[in-house]
């Protein structure tokens, strides 16, 4: 449900054991702590991608400025998924036993999210503690433009893998049905495509109703519409981006009309999303996830916070997909 971020607060039990959040050249990493009383907050881990230490450095520092409370840092490598799982694993193995703790999803990459979400399922740590899942949506994307085919987030495909703890079990003669939650970086989306040459390729697009704003529902269903008419048989499909149940209801629906193939997702647009889709594989575990780097990030005016908030509680979501 979509609360405004002055109710954060009350909407957080009177204290948390543990607040984990990651830096990022976003200034929405800041948002939702800058709500919360850090006064209850008695310990926090900062993540923060070490090889990007120039650009998501001084944000990480904000953070821990704005703490009251003692920290630490997880420091990520994005160049080695493995890490993030080591780094998540190491700070993450004290917290075990009846725990609030409070996870600042908003500004993770879509990997280092996923790859929490597995952690989390493998140690089951979501039963023996209360693990509350925070995002705060954007109000704006490329804020410093007017014209909507002028807005850019990310330029290039870098590289593409597989996400740690979601690699599929592929079958050799099945034809491969690649799946896109589609966002904003068509460019980036247009070289995922080409390098795959699925069978069968799908494209989602998120609801209007389920979408976080109409502005930015706009500005994505235009990339959409220029997305698609590139390619020939395109199925389409829509997914929510304030309800991660929502998308898992949807991928589990849509993806057992196309029997026999080897799937593949791609999340690229919201945390929520991303979450749905990795619920979905979670239960799935014969579809594959992965992620995909840009070669640029619009790290001037990537985004701009909302004033609102949207909470979810782990425990909740994993007893739906059981």
């Amino acid at each position: 449900m979509k609360t405004h971020l002055n109710k954060l607060n009350d909407s957080l039990p009177d204290h948390i054991d543990l607040f984990l959040c990651n830096s990022s050249f976003e200034d929405r990493s800041l948002v939702v702590l800058s709500s919360i009383d850090s006064s209850k907050i008695k310990y926090a881990i900062i993540c923060t991608n070490t090889d990007q230490s120039d650009i998501v450095g001084q944000n990480a520092l904000s953070i821990q400025n704005k703490l009251k409370c003692d920290s630490e840092f997880a420091n990520f490598d994005t160049n080695n998924p493995l890490s993030i799982a080591d780094e998540l694993l190491k700070r993450l193995s004290r917290f075990d036993n009846k725990m609030e703790i409070v996870v600042d999803i908003t500004t993770f990459t879509h990997e280092a999210l996923l790859i929490l979400l597995k952690i989390f399922q493998i140690s089951k740590s979501y039963l023996k503690n209360n693990v509350h899942l925070i995002y705060n949506s954007a109000k704006s994307y490329c804020h410093t433009v007017e014209n909507i085919d002028d807005i850019w987030l990310s330029k290039g495909l870098r590289d593409k893998r597989t996400i740690l703890g979601y690699p599929g079990r592929f079958k050799p003669y099945n034809p491969l049905h690649f799946i896109m939650l589609v966002g904003f970086e068509n460019e980036r989306a247009k070289h995922l495509i080409e390098s795959y040459e699925p069978s069968v390729l799908s494209l989602g697009i998120a609801d209007k109703k389920e979408s976080v704003a109409p502005d930015i529902h706009e500005i994505n269903l235009s990339r959409y519409k220029n997305l698609k008419i590139l390619y020939k048989d395109v199925y389409e499909f829509t997914f929510s981006c304030i309800n991660p149940l929502a998308t898992y209801n949807i991928l589990n629906e849509y993806i057992a009309r196309y029997k026999n193939y080897n799937v593949v997702i791609s999340p690229m647009n919201n945390k929520v999303s991303t979450l749905g889709c990795g619920l979905f594989a979670l239960s799935n575990p014969q579809v594959q996830l992965i992620s995909s780097r840009a070669n640029l990030y619009n790290t001037e005016s990537y985004s701009k916070a909302s004033k609102y908030f949207y909470k979810f509680n782990l425990r909740d979501l994993m007893k739906a997909i059981e």
